[in-house]
């Protein structure tokens, strides 16, 4: 008969004993199955010697390593991304990239047309390090902060499958060090007036913990990326007709830094490939001064 359909109870033990590695296992096995902490305890529950459990245990263990990992797993899944109600309309915050129309419908054909916001409770700042951008540079990251708040879109999609596409074929966000949160439709503030329908599903992706890195000058920000960004608020500025938008994104994104490169194309003329160059220049030097007289050519 299976070991572990003669002693039933040996499951539950085991599944509360920490996931080691086979070596690990081996090389503590005489604390851990000969000892009183451990081998003595599940002797005395099934009425077996330390050294049964002990032997057998190695031939089981893979089974049981294997099952607590997925669990793990699983439930690791659910906190960065959780369940969507599929009987509720769906919003997404974009507060970077994605403000930009043409990134947007590239990713996803089916958003809706976006919206501006001011949205309560998260900080948009440059600490982001994405793991699988091979050249060093630090990216627009978001982290929760009840003191905080930052202008943005919001677009809707048709369905919640639509989210687990838009998530799992383009974004790929977990392998890229973000996960989605639930934005309370309150802390959302629509820029023509009035909160969202409060029957709704807002979320917004923010960067994991461990990939929250300050620029420093191997990572640094990259100004044709905040070209990028600018460029979103300006087309949201102009297509609402909204005053100082552009400014207002400055202006609600922190940790500027010297740790930046002009890495546009044409550098000293960069109105040859970003049109708007001398527009966010001028903000950038008004609003930011110190970080911005620290940039480099690259």
């Amino acid at each position: 008969m299976n070991f572990r359909e003669s002693f039933p109870d040996l499951t539950r033990i085991l599944q509360s004993i920490p996931i080691l590695e086979p070596t690990e296992l081996l090389t503590r096995g005489t604390d851990v199955w000969n000892g009183v902490k451990i081998g003595e305890t599940i002797g005395e529950l099934l009425d077996v010697s330390p050294n049964t459990i002990y032997s057998n245990f190695l031939e089981h263990f893979n089974y049981f390593n294997q099952m607590n990992q997925k669990l793990i797993l699983q439930e690791k899944t659910t906190v960065c991304l959780p369940l969507i109600n599929p009987h509720k309309k769906q919003y997404i915050v974009a507060y970077g990239l994605f403000m930009q129309a043409k990134y947007r419908l590239a990713i996803n054909p089916a958003v809706s047309p976006v919206i501006p916001v001011h949205v309560k409770g998260y900080s948009r700042f440059w600490g982001s390090r994405v793991p699988t951008v091979a050249v060093g540079g630090t990216f627009l990251a978001l982290k929760k902060d009840p003191l905080a708040s930052l202008d943005a879109v919001i677009f809707s999609l048709n369905n919640a499958s639509d989210i687990s596409n838009y998530e799992s074929t383009t974004l790929e966000k977990d392998a890229l060090g973000f996960c989605r949160q639930k934005v309370l439709p309150a802390h959302v503030q629509l820029y023509a007036g009035g909160p969202l329908d409060s029957h709704s599903e807002i979320w917004v992706y923010v960067s994991k913990a461990d990939n929250l890195v300050p620029p420093d000058a191997a990572h640094p920000v990259s100004l044709s990326y905040v070209d990028i960004f600018l460029e979103g608020c300006l087309e949201i500025e102009q297509q609402y007709g909204l005053t100082n938008f552009v400014e207002n994104c400055i202006n609600s994104t922190g940790e500027w830094t010297p740790f930046w490169v002009n890495d546009r194309i044409f550098p000293r003329r960069p109105f040859l490939y970003s049109p708007y160059a001398e527009k966010f220049d001028t903000a950038l030097k008004k609003l930011v001064p110190a970080a911005y007289s620290g940039i480099t050519v690259e």
